[in-house]
């Protein structure tokens, strides 16, 4: 067992070893606070130590025995190294200044003749200061994980809701699409049972009031006749509407495409609503370019989109007003088609609310005409369809634009 000198001992051994450590001693023992020096003999005895190693001891006087100093490394382990001009001990030291306290300083321990000599290369109230920081970040870092810990529980748990909100979002949008699907095949059906018998019904009004088999009597059987076969017309006109959008919907539209004389179609759709512009005194007018480039289209669908884009027109536009087809090509060598109307206009809240099927703006005068409300939804499906773009501008009181725009793809040079 290390046993403890008595301050008498002490004196003596610091006394024999002054010969050897003497120049060492004489250096480091100075009154200095950067280095903290101590010297042991082979029984672990503290014979010698500057106030800067007293201070890292707790104060302790030049008998404490190492074994009682150093908590790591090993005293004995220290004790049996080799001599040599070199440290047998480089790095971090660990003393006990106290039974439950305890200091670490970079050190370097040389042996000579069964001596240890210990030189800290911090200064002792430097040293503390890092060590309290050490235990303070060890601290901070402990609780960063618990932290780190418990935010990572949070995200598993989020993490787990965001997975089980997706797979119902998932089933929610797998039914929407099955409802949307069911109702475009009931209207697809429900327009096939009702276009049958009307057609049948068109046909007979028809040659009622053309009274192809003989007068009717009282003409009054000729003005039912001719209302009959208007209503007739007109309800077929919103199924076929019905149907090609269930068609569009449904991905069942094909395009018959061939090369088309923009001029000619828009002269042609110019021609079959100008009784209707007649009637309700509105100004059709007509700008094509003569030069302009064939577009390849399907030619029922662009005459469609023709006559639903005029006939809205026409219908909301007040007496003695305009209505303009124009037909150009920009830059990009795409083929513009635009409708432009000196009509009451859509009031801004109300622009895309007239895109939806079924729906109309709010205003009265639009809710005074009659009509479903697929007419622009119809347009822009069906441009679309052409991979083409549609926009609208509108504004109250003032009227309203609406512009085709196909892909420059579709454009014929000649």
């Amino acid at each position: 067992m290390v046993r403890q000198l008595n301050e008498t001992d002490a004196k003596n051994r610091v006394l024999e070893a002054t010969g050897f450590w003497s120049p060492l001693i004489m250096g480091f023992c100075k009154e200095s606070t950067a280095l903290a020096v101590g010297v042991f003999d082979v029984d672990g005895c503290l014979v010698d130590a500057n106030s800067a190693m007293r201070k890292l001891l707790g104060g302790a006087t030049p008998v404490r025995a190492a074994a009682d100093c150093l908590a790591n490394p090993d005293f004995s382990t220290l004790i049996q190294g080799t001599e040599a001009d070199e440290p047998v001990f480089d790095g971090l030291l660990t003393l006990t200044s106290q039974p439950d306290k305890t200091q670490t300083i970079l050190a370097k321990v040389y042996r000579r003749s069964d001596q240890l000599l210990i030189v800290g290369e911090f200064d002792a109230g430097e040293f503390s200061r890092l060590n309290q920081l050490m235990i303070e970040l060890n601290h901070d870092l402990g609780t960063t994980q618990r932290e780190l810990v418990k935010e990572k529980r949070n995200l598993e748990v989020t993490l787990k809701e965001l997975r089980q909100t997706e797979t119902e979002l998932v089933a929610v949008n797998q039914l929407a699409d099955a409802a949307n699907k069911a109702k475009s095949e009931f209207l697809a059906f429900m327009s096939h049972e009702l276009r049958s018998p009307l057609n049948a019904i068109n046909g007979f009004t028809e040659m009622l009031r053309m009274e192809i088999y003989g007068p009717l009597g009282d003409t009054r059987y000729v003005d039912y006749a001719n209302d009959i076969h208007g209503a007739g017309i007109h309800l077929l006109q919103v199924i076929n509407d019905i149907l090609d959008l269930s068609k569009i919907e449904s991905g069942h539209m094909i395009l018959t495409e061939e090369k088309l004389e923009i001029k000619e179609e828009v002269k042609l759709a110019v021609k079959l609503v100008s009784d209707r512009a007649f009637a309700n005194d509105v100004t059709l007018t007509i700008e094509v370019p003569n030069k302009l480039p064939l577009l390849k289209a399907d030619r029922l669908r662009v005459k469609q989109m023709l006559l639903n884009l005029l006939t809205n027109a026409i219908k909301f536009t007040p007496k003695e007003g305009k209505v303009s087809v124009v037909a150009s090509q920009n830059e990009e060598r795409a083929i513009l088609l635009k409708v432009t109307d000196t009509g009451i206009g859509i009031s801004e809240e109300n622009l895309s609310n007239v895109l939806n099927p079924f729906a109309q703006a709010n205003d009265a005068m639009v809710r005074e005409q009659e009509g479903t409300g697929l007419g622009l939804p119809l347009v822009k499906t069906l441009i679309e369809l052409h991979d083409g773009i549609f926009a609208i501008e509108s504004e109250l009181n003032v009227g309203t634009t609406v512009s085709l725009s196909f892909p420059p793809e579709r454009t014929i040079e000649a």
